[in-house]
């Protein structure tokens, strides 16, 4: 029975498909198609554990950093745009910390607009990198 149980094991699994499908060195045995079969099951399983996305790439400039949308926490439907704006700056709100050395690859927020769709709060967030 193939266990996956992390998304590392989930990233070997794929690279042992691929490597079963695209190597014409692998010799053909008869629970090689079974052990693909169950190893492809528990994928699966392991990814309709995994709970829905809440955040997605909006527009990725390749150097670390993107603007992405976000959902916020479903706790706060019921906040005022003030309250989540609070909320955003504890919670969200990433900034670089002042070095002496160039190129220190933190990642900081550009800016960020809160929107309310579906009534929940959803955040454009755009990160940087120090490079």
């Amino acid at each position: 029975m193939a266990i996956v149980e992390s998304e590392s094991d989930l990233m070997m699994g794929w690279l042992m498909i691929r490597t079963f499908y695209n190597s014409p060195s692998i010799p053909d045995y008869s629970g090689k198609a079974d052990a693909l079969i169950r190893l492809k099951r528990a994928m699966r399983k392991f990814m309709r554990e995994q709970p829905p996305c809440r955040e997605w790439i909006v527009k990725d400039y390749y150097d670390g950093s993107c603007i992405q949308l976000e959902q916020l926490p479903d706790e706060l439907d019921s906040y005022t745009e003030d309250e989540v704006q609070e909320w955003f700056m504890w919670n969200r709100y990433m900034t670089a910390t002042p070095s002496q050395y160039d190129c220190t690859g933190q990642l900081f927020t550009n800016w960020f607009k809160l929107t309310r769709r579906r009534g929940h709060w959803f955040a454009y967030h755009s990160i940087g990198r120090d490079v």
